[in-house]
């Protein structure tokens, strides 16, 4: 607070003084209420005899309750662990300035918070503050440690989502795919169109970004529903039932015959791996060889049906 120049007291505050509800209000997290585990496990750690928790930041207005600036998950846990309490010391702030009073429980928060601040609620808060009160996407980006690049980016996927709100199932599209989508936002048919063939065929992650590639390649809105048309062909095809394979006759060996066929078969092989000539096979009798020639036909003939899958 000190860094910030808003001077502060340190008060010992009536809890039935501090208006709960208004600090939920104004809290900076996307959540909106309060995280009961989170709760439950600093309740527990504040009745240890050697617990020590920050103060709670509480601003008092010219009328009515004290609020919470900074502390709400800090407030539930004190009063869920220490029921008899009906004091706890505070910082109090007194700020007039409703400016000031609605800007600075945001920046607090996100500095100080035990749970922790995403990226998202970050940005949120930042966007918040450049739409509320004008604040430079340079000034706002600083108060919450971001780049400034990140809220740009932040505004054209909030843009993308606008434009293609209406089309069904739009809300599934990850993040990521609406930010590469961005650059389509100058022609909405186009990007309507794009994105109702995400949600229609369920295509997301690589596929996706693949998509929005190929349609971004294209310079007319012609080529880019043309290129549309020629993914949704694609899809179509790759999610057509296949043709089953048409039964074959199968012939079923006993186990007698399979061990026979492959037992002459690998020593045949042998055979031949040595003996690779008419001499060598010891059958240069023209009777032997006709039987040889004879059978060996047979076995040719017979073989490459059955390595063709015919038989």
């Amino acid at each position: 607070m000190r860094s910030l120049g808003v001077p502060m007291e340190v008060e010992k505050v009536q809890v039935a003084d501090i208006d709960l509800n208004e600090g939920l209000k104004r809290q900076a997290r996307l959540l909106g209420k309060l995280n009961d585990d989170y709760v439950l496990q600093m309740a527990v750690a504040m009745e240890q005899l050697d617990a020590a928790f920050p103060m709670v930041i509480l601003q008092k207005p010219p009328r009515g309750k004290l609020w919470p600036w900074s502390g709400n998950h800090r407030l539930a846990s004190f009063c869920l662990a220490c029921p008899n309490e009906t004091f706890i010391d505070a910082y109090v702030i007194s700020l007039k300035d409703p400016v000031m009073m609605d800007i600075l429980p945001r920046v607090v928060n996100a500095w100080e918070s035990g749970l922790g601040f995403s990226k998202e609620e970050k940005i949120a808060n930042a966007r918040w503050l450049m739409e509320q009160h004008s604040m430079t996407a340079d000034e706002a980006a600083k108060m919450f440690g971001l780049k400034v690049d990140w809220l740009f980016v932040a505004r054209r996927a909030e843009t993308v989502r606008d434009y293609i709100k209406d089309v069904p199932k739009s809300d599934k599209i990850a993040k990521s795919t609406i930010i590469k989508m961005a650059p389509l936002a100058a022609n909405t048919n186009v990007l309507k169109a794009t994105a109702n063939v995400l949600c229609k065929y369920g295509i997301t992650g690589e596929d996706a970004i693949l998509l929005i590639t190929d349609v971004k390649n294209h310079s007319t809105e012609l080529q880019q529903m043309a290129e549309l048309g020629r993914w949704e062909k694609l899809i179509e095809e790759r999610n057509r039932p296949k043709d089953k394979p048409k039964k074959t006759q199968s012939v079923h060996l006993s186990a007698g015959v399979r061990t026979a066929f492959v037992r002459h078969l690998t020593g045949l092989s042998k055979i031949l791996a040595k003996a690779n000539t008419r001499e060598k096979l010891q059958c240069t009798d023209p009777a032997d060889w006709s039987v040889v020639e004879k059978n060996w036909l047979e076995v040719s003939k017979v073989m490459t049906k059955v390595m063709e899958g015919v038989r």
